[in-house]
Parts: structure tokens; sequence; C-alpha cells
């Protein structure tokens, strides 16, 4: 089984793992605690010999946490580049490879490319270019916006 966790806190984040492995925990007891009382009636101690559950928890990967605030200037930007493409501006968290800089301070943004798709990263994944146009246009106005040359 894999579990993927996310958050833009790291404490809640820790929260959500402590709750996760303590939940993991408790069930595990209570499959064991349920087949030792089994076992113990006379027939089932001459035909059973099961072997207790156990589970081994392994963190496959880690995502670095953070946020930025809306008021930063490379939010302004972008703001800035939706309105003159008249196109509204939405922001929300998301892993990308904008995390990392996020969590060492430093204001990060991942634009999406334009265009629609759906089922990302899965067998019958489909991308319509449609209007993919105004995700480049909108990435570089923003460039030009932090770079200080906009127009």
């Amino acid at each position: 089984m894999e579990m993927d966790m996310r958050s833009e806190s790291a404490e809640e984040l820790a929260k959500l793992d402590a709750a996760f492995q303590a939940a993991v925990a408790a069930a595990v007891k209570e499959e064991n605690d349920f087949w030792e009382a089994r076992a113990r009636s006379p027939i089932a101690r001459l035909t059973n010999s099961r072997t207790p559950m156990t589970v081994k928890l392994e963190s496959v990967g880690r995502r670095p946490t953070g946020r930025v605030t809306n008021d930063a200037p490379i939010l302004q930007a972008v703001r800035r580049a939706d309105a003159a493409l008249g196109i509204p501006s939405k922001f929300e968290a998301s892993s990308t490879d904008s995390n990392i800089p996020i969590s060492l301070g430093i204001p990060a943004v991942t634009l999406r490319t334009g265009g629609d798709g759906t089922g990302n990263h899965a067998l019958d994944e489909q991308f319509d270019s449609k209007g993919s146009h105004v995700g480049t246009q909108r990435a570089f106005l923003a460039l030009l916006e932090i770079a200080g040359v906009a127009p």
C-alpha cells in the first residue's frame, strides 16, 4: 500500500503522519488480537498455526513544504500578466518543482502551459492544445514583469 500525504505546513504534515502511523498500528493490533482470541478455541489450537501480522512503514519520498505570501512580487507579476491577457488569476498549492525554492524561502510559482488536459499521469492521459499559446504568453509577460522590462 502506498500513502501520499501533502501539506503546505511541515507541522501539519508531521501530525498527519503520526495519526496515520497510529491508525496502522491500531489496525494491526486489532487484527492480531482477533486471530489470537479465535486460536484459543480447542479445535483451532489443533489446526491453526497462524503467524501474527506485521507491518513495515517506509518513507519513499519527502516533498519540502512552504508557502508564497499572497503579496509576493512574483504573484503580483503573474496577476498583472493575467489582467493583460484577460484571464482570471487562480493560485493553489500543488506539488511541483517550485517546492524546492519555496522551502528555501525563495518565492516561486509554477504556471500552467495553457490548453486542457485530463487523466494526468495515467495511461489515458489526454491534452487538447487549443488555447495553449495563452500559457506561453502569460509566462513571458510575467517574466518580463519580474525582470523589470514589462511593456
